[in-house]
Formats: C-alpha cells, sequence, structure tokens
C-alpha cells in the first residue's frame, strides 16, 4: 500500500522528473545525514535517478520519524501528567 506514495502528480509521468541520485547524495552529505545510506545504497544500480519506489522509501522513512517523534513527547507528557 505505501508503494504509491512516492509517485509525484500524474504518476509515472514524474518519474522523468526525479531527483538525480548524485545530487540527493550531494544534498544528504550538505545537510549531514546519513540516514538515507541503506535506500541509496540501494538506487546504484545504474539508474542516474530515483525511482518512485525509493522515494517512497524516502517519504515513509520521514513519516515515521516523525510519528516517533511525536510518540516520545507524548509519552514524557504522559509520565508527567501520572507524577503530578
Amino acid at each position: 500500500m505505501l508503494h504509491d506514495v512516492g509517485h509525484g502528480p500524474l504518476a509515472h509521468q514524474f518519474d522523468s522528473f526525479a531527483i538525480d541520485i548524485d545530487k540527493f547524495k550531494e544534498k544528504c552529505k550538505i545537510e549531514g545525514t546519513n540516514k538515507y545510506d541503506k535506500i541509496i545504497s540501494l538506487a546504484e544500480n545504474g539508474e542516474r535517478k530515483l525511482s518512485h519506489e525509493q522515494v517512497s522509501c524516502i517519504f515513509i522513512k520521514e513519516i515515521i520519524d516523525e510519528l516517533k517523534i511525536k510518540l516520545k513527547a507524548n509519552q514524557m507528557v504522559t509520565m508527567f501528567i501520572k507524577k503530578t
């Protein structure tokens, strides 16, 4: 089900506008993040651009990371409320 979250507008027509793998690597390097290294390594299959499946992985990772942050914050609030 999550496969399609990486589709841009107009489904597969978007694929030709996908980010170049080397540009994506450079952007990650500039931002000082290595959280996409595994996705990038999967992308290094001779393709020059990230596929919508790879973009889906990036989107899903971002969503899950954000949910983890919110869950942790909610747990901290709950612990604080229980103590008072």
